[in-house]
C-alpha cells in the first residue's frame, strides 16, 4: 500500500534535508580517489632485492658478462633444488637431509672464496 499524507511528505522532507545536510555539512573532506591509472603500494611494484629486482645492469651486459650469467644460472639451480625439497615427502626428505646439508656447505665455502676475489676493501 503506497504511503500518502503527511507522512509520505515527512519522510521526503527528512530524506531531503539528510542529502543536503550530508552534501553542504562542513568537515573533514574525503579523500579523493587516485587519478585513473595511479599506482597503489604494494600492486605491480618492483621488489628492491631479489633476482627480479631492478637493478644497473641491464639484460644485454648480463647476457654477455659470463659471470653474471653463471650467478643468474647458479641461481636458479638453487631456487629448482629448494622446490624438488620441499615436494620430497618426509621420510625422503630425512634421508637426504644430511648429504644435501654437506654438498650446500661445500657450495658456500667456493662460493664465499669467490666473492673474496670480488669483495673491496
Amino acid at each position: 500500500m503506497p504511503c500518502t499524507g503527511w507522512r509520505s511528505r515527512s519522510l521526503v522532507g527528512a530524506f531531503a534535508a539528510l542529502v543536503v545536510f550530508v552534501t553542504v555539512a562542513p568537515g573533514t573532506p574525503a579523500a579523493a580517489p587516485p587519478p585513473f591509472g595511479a599506482q597503489q603500494a604494494g600492486h605491480g611494484t618492483l621488489p628492491t632485492t631479489g633476482a627480479t629486482a631492478p637493478g644497473s645492469i641491464t639484460t644485454v651486459e648480463r647476457e654477455e658478462d659470463q659471470v653474471i650469467a653463471s650467478i643468474e644460472e647458479l641461481r636458479r639451480v638453487l631456487a629448482d633444488t629448494a622446490r624438488q625439497y620441499k615436494k620430497m615427502k618426509d621420510v625422503d626428505r630425512v634421508e637426504k637431509q644430511r648429504d644435501l646439508l654437506a654438498a650446500l656447505a661445500r657450495v658456500r665455502t667456493e662460493v664465499t672464496a669467490a666473492r673474496e676475489l670480488v669483495a673491496t676493501r
